[in-house]
């Protein structure tokens, strides 16, 4: 086992974050539904309290002055989550990342399709979707395959009918 590191596991959730996202953007293709990924930049709430940094007394009032300089108010950083949602110009736009409101290159590893369809298909599974999701696919192949049946037998019944006797 190794040890959990706070930082590790924060790079993890947002690295997840982003695949998950993209997939999803492929799997809303056919629809009106979008799905992007952003990041406000740092914002100054409580997502940090489990940081080494905040851990350290002396870390925590060292860089206080510092992180309070440099990080967005909650009011700030609420700003590009309301621009991807409302932005008239983003109407369709799906499977991309931005930071402060702008459209961003993501790093290598989170445009790794196949992590991310892995990723979709074990969320799936995990919350019990994509059990569901098969057995409706099933369930619309099985209705297909009545319904060619039903042509099928309607158009030999059509064919015996036309037949010539003899």
């Amino acid at each position: 086992r190794r040890e959990f590191k706070p930082g590790n596991a924060y790079a993890q959730s947002k690295l997840a974050v982003m695949l998950f996202t993209r997939q999803m953007a492929k799997e809303l293709e056919e629809t009106n539904v979008t799905a992007n990924v952003m990041h406000p930049g740092i914002v100054n709430t409580e997502a940090h309290r489990h940081m080494p940094f905040r851990q350290s007394g002396f870390l925590a009032f060292t860089m206080a002055p510092v992180g309070w300089y440099f990080m967005k108010g909650a009011k700030d950083g609420a700003q590009p989550q309301i621009y991807l949602a409302v932005a008239k110009e983003l109407e369709g736009v799906s499977g991309k990342y931005y930071g402060d409101c702008f459209e961003k290159e993501p790093d290598k590893i989170c445009q790794d399709d196949e992590m991310a369809k892995k990723l979709w298909q074990y969320s799936m599974k995990a919350c019990g979707l994509l059990d569901r999701k098969q057995e409706q696919l099933g369930e619309s192949e099985e209705e297909e395959s009545e319904e060619e049946e039903e042509e099928e037998s309607d158009k030999a019944g059509e064919d015996s009918a036309s037949a010539p006797e003899s």
